[in-house]
């Protein structure tokens, strides 16, 4: 579980620096949905992973539920980037 925990964490922070350039504006005015869907999904994966590394830093025991509520907040952190990124690709056609 471990390992589980620190490849989820590893992947939002990679995703964390598109959504957050994606947020403040960095590619052009973001869609306000868009936004608010990243920062939905941000926070539930951070709320998710949060008591998930603490346990990690503790030797506590970790559920295979808890592992699969964080891969799922992520994934939904994936959709909404990827929403984000035909968003940009929709607004440098016009």
């Amino acid at each position: 579980m471990t390992t589980a925990v620190y490849d989820t964490d590893a992947s939002y922070k990679v995703l964390a620096t598109p959504a957050a350039d994606y947020v403040s504006g960095k590619f052009g005015t973001p869609n306000a949905t868009v936004k608010a869907d990243i920062k939905t999904a941000s926070a539930a994966a951070i709320a998710a992973l949060e008591p998930l590394n603490t346990a990690v830093e503790n030797s506590a025991t970790i559920s295979s539920s808890d592992v699969a509520t964080a891969q799922s907040d992520l994934a939904a952190l994936q959709k909404a980037i990827s929403a984000a990124l035909s968003s940009v690709a929709a607004s440098k056609e016009q």
